[in-house]
């Protein structure tokens, strides 16, 4: 009977990938690292983000009670394997000759004894290369798994075909996987709010045509989607997933492996996938996130995953209520009662992942490479999240409003816009917060399409504009004096 793969050895996707968060070469100076090539007289360690094993995050997550790291060889050299404490220490548990040819490779199992003992640390590999070589590894258990766990991933598109056929592709290899397992555990449901897509991304992979409602009205599409097709495909959890990540399968992989081991009580919360930055891959954005308000702080923000001291903490939550739709794992049962609000965009992932609860879970591998935000802000941008964002304030009782204090505030940032000479900003902030006065039944009954081509065409973005809309802003203070400032109905 075959283990569970829990976790594979992953090198960089190319020569010009940032090797340190997937392996340590040490490669002759100036030698150009090909991936899943070890030349003669140099070694390749795992001791990394991507592929040292956490035993702390699999003991507290999951059931498992065994583990087994197994190798397939090409070449011939010594492999040797290490348990690196918290503490500092490293201890060599086995040290090995390997070897094999290409028609046959050299197979080998290292089982861990005393895994029921060790509850910190990292586990990790070294290969030192006798000659040219090439090694595939993975960790798996024996472990009994829960059965039925399978997976749909939504995609909400509109107008990046290119990228999303990108992330399709890989997604595409998951679905061979799961089949190849005769398990049948991914399905791909893309809803294309812009209609222009063909159905023909083969077997597993849905295009549902959608109006443009924005991000908020295609994910909860795909989730009616998902929830329509359990007769068919029983999914036990839904991963809602940006369309322009750059994906790795493992990541999907990693994600089945870890739903099938986890522990009772966790398995209804949430699946956070770390955000890696486009720009510099190395570099993890987030891990998982918290609102403060509005003032978002993220876990592990901005850190540089090739040190390898970030190995002792990289899978703690400390804080974190949320994760971002750029990938966010969410059991079924909760999807089948709860739907996004109509945000429209942004802040869609924020009102949802507070209205679930509980601290995601984080673990090393399951991660995307998106662009940041700074890379995304326009004055419309800028409108939903300040419209928003006091709406989810609202909701979740983070604002005590004071009428006074309210506007005072908010006319001083304005005064600051103006004085900047930023009019069109200053217009979109006024109308998100008079859009926000006007409440949650109106709110509620907005054509959300109507209302984003209005935002998009924009309005007359000059001084003397402003300052009638400025005079409509605080009329429609005094109109709700005697009230406080609520969005929801009270």
């Amino acid at each position: 009977m075959l283990g569970m793969i829990l976790q594979n050895m992953v090198f960089p996707p190319d020569e010009a990938g940032e090797n340190e968060i997937y392996v340590r070469y040490s490669a002759r100076p100036g030698r150009t690292v090909r991936p899943y090539c070890i030349r003669q007289g140099e070694a390749v360690s795992t001791d990394t983000y991507m592929n040292a094993f956490d035993i702390g995050a699999w003991r507290k997550y999951t059931d498992i009670s065994d583990l087994s790291l197994v190798w397939r060889i090409r070449g011939k050299g010594r492999l040797r394997i290490f348990w690196e404490r918290e503490n500092g220490e490293n201890i060599c548990l086995s040290e090995e000759a390997v070897a094999g040819q290409d028609s046959e490779p050299g197979k080998g199992k290292y089982h861990f004894q005393d895994f029921q003992q060790q509850t910190e640390g990292i586990l990790y590999f070294r290969f030192y290369a006798e000659t040219d070589s090439n090694i595939e590894a993975w960790y798996e258990t024996d472990s009994p798994v829960r059965k039925g766990i399978k997976i749909s991933v939504v995609i909400c598109t509109y107008k990046r075909k290119e990228q999303l056929e990108q992330l399709i592709n890989v997604l595409r290899k998951g679905i061979q996987a799961s089949c190849g397992n005769k398990e049948d555990w991914l399905r791909i449901v893309v809803v294309d709010n812009a209609s222009e897509l063909e159905d023909q991304y083969g077997e597993g992979i849905t295009v549902y045509h959608n109006p443009n409602t924005g991000g908020s009205g295609g994910f909860a599409r795909g989730m009616k989607e998902t929830v329509r097709n359990l007769p068919v495909f029983q999914a036990s959890h839904v991963v809602l997933m940006d369309d322009d990540v750059v994906l790795q399968i493992e990541s999907i992989i990693r994600l089945h492996a870890l739903l099938s081991c986890v522990r009772p009580e966790y398995e209804q919360e949430v699946i956070a996938g770390r955000m890696f930055r486009l720009d510099r891959p190395h570099i993890q954005y987030t891990a998982a996130e918290i609102w403060n308000r509005g003032d978002i702080r993220h876990i592990g923000w901005n850190r540089d995953m090739t040190d390898r001291q970030r190995l002792w903490d990289m899978n703690e939550n400390t804080g974190g209520e949320y994760s971002g739709w750029w990938f966010a794992c969410f059991p079924t049962g909760f999807v089948k009662e709860n739907e996004p609000l109509p945000f429209f965009l942004h802040c869609d992932d924020v009102e949802y992942g507070l209205r679930h609860g509980g601290t995601p879970i984080i673990l090393n591998g399951i991660q995307v490479w998106h662009e940041t935000y700074e890379y995304r802000q326009t004055p419309v941008i800028a409108y939903y999240d300040r419209r928003n964002s006091m709406i989810v304030n609202e909701i979740f009782g983070f604002t005590e409003w004071n009428q006074t204090q309210a506007l005072d505030q908010f006319m001083s940032m304005l005064d600051e816009l103006e004085a900047q000479g930023n009019y069109l900003l200053e217009y979109y902030m006024i109308r998100a917060f008079r859009d926000f006065l006007r409440g949650q039944k109106w709110f509620m009954n907005q054509d959300g399409r109507k209302l984003h081509d209005s935002l998009k065409k924009g309005m007359k973005a000059s001084q003397f504009y402003n300052v009638i809309n400025r005079k409509i802003l605080k009329i429609s203070v005094l109109w709700k004096r005697g009230r406080k400032l609520y969005f929801m109905d009270r």
